[in-house]
């Protein structure tokens, strides 16, 4: 037996329901039946007013959160449209970040359907708050597809964050955003930046071992004297290949370099606040830690201090030179190194 095409099935339920119309009319010429068909419109419509203003309308998957759904209709409305308007092409409708383009794109667009996005001020991996995000579409990020769309209204921009949000409103209507991570007072600001910056050197390359993951930036010699100098102890362990960043996977499945600060561009900026927000909160859905709490609020100045020196150091003379240091450095003796520390002691 033929199965019945989808198109047929729609002819026929066509057919059926202007049959059903012709049957009605026809009802309709007598004044009884003209009274019978008015009381039935004003009961279905009396239903469904009352169904209507007693339950909301369920967007899913165009639902916000936070426990509940007081945003506006029309909020949702705008920001889908607004979605439709500028992040179709990359995210893509389902918000998965598979749009048409994406296949051109490194790094990929941002998938939005676990709540989850890589900078955030919350612990890595937390839902974001609604600033986060608009902080993201209104600033861009550096070195990605992702351009700042400062020129979008503050209407356009509510809905847009709203809208996606819903990508992933199971997660928020179950979940709230942790506390917001607040930048503490810089300790070095307008005496000691130099001074931190060397303390950061030590704290990233002895102390917080930020070059077990990033790319070391002194000779292995010049982290053992600065490691002995800031902490007693001269550093004289190091992994096989200390100036690559480690490979490991994102949440999202791809793979992902620890970035060289060298010759990387800082998606979310190289303002020393910048810096500072992505060590103290981690970067969502990474290897990169949260480091509140880890270390004292100076030493976490001194390392994005030290990290925002690096950093601007892209695409100058001076790269290239402490790059051409590295590559020919002297060979360590890890073991006369130690036989020199234990001398001493």
């Amino acid at each position: 037996m033929r199965s019945t095409s989808s198109r047929e099935v729609e002819a026929i339920g066509s057919e059926r329901r202007r049959d059903v119309r012709q049957r009605s009319y026809g009802r309709l010429v007598h004044p009884m039946h003209r009274m019978q068909w008015m009381s039935w419109l004003v009961a279905v419509s009396l239903l469904m007013w009352v169904a209507t203003g007693c339950e909301r309308e369920d967007w899913k998957p165009d639902r916000l959160a936070y426990r509940s759904y007081s945003t506006e209709d029309a909020t949702i409305k705008h920001g889908r449209q607004a979605y439709k308007t500028y992040c179709v092409g990359c995210h893509g409708e389902a918000g998965d970040g598979t749009g048409p383009a994406a296949r051109f794109l490194e790094p990929k667009p941002r998938d939005f359907t676990s709540g989850v996005i890589k900078f955030a001020a919350v612990e890595a991996g937390q839902l974001p708050h609604n600033e986060d995000l608009e902080r993201v579409i209104r600033r861009g990020l550096h070195g990605t597809s992702m351009p700042a769309w400062r020129f979008l209204p503050e209407e356009t921009l509510g809905g847009l964050v709203a809208y996606v949000k819903s990508f992933a409103a199971d997660e928020f209507a179950n979940d709230e955003p942790h506390a917001r991570i607040v930048a503490a007072e810089d300790p070095w600001a307008g005496w000691g930046e130099k001074k931190a910056v060397r303390k950061g050197a030590a704290i990233y390359h002895a102390l917080a071992l930020c070059s077990n993951c990033h790319p070391s930036y002194l000779t292995k010699q010049e982290v053992f004297d600065l490691s002995k100098a800031e902490y007693g102890s001269g550093t004289t362990s190091f992994r096989e290949d200390p100036y690559a960043g480690v490979v490991t996977s994102t949440d999202w499945g791809d793979e992902l370099a620890a970035p060289d600060f060298l010759t990387a561009v800082l998606k979310n900026g190289t303002g020393i606040e910048d810096v500072y927000r992505v060590i103290v909160s981690g970067i969502g859905g990474t290897a990169m830690p949260t480091w509140r709490g880890a270390l004292p609020e100076e030493q976490l100045w001194a390392l994005a201090y030290y990290v925002q020196s690096i950093a601007l150091l892209r695409g100058t003379t001076e790269a290239k030179e402490l790059a051409a240091k590295l590559a020919s450095q002297a060979p360590f003796d890890p073991v006369k190194a130690k036989a020199a520390l234990e001398g001493e002691s």
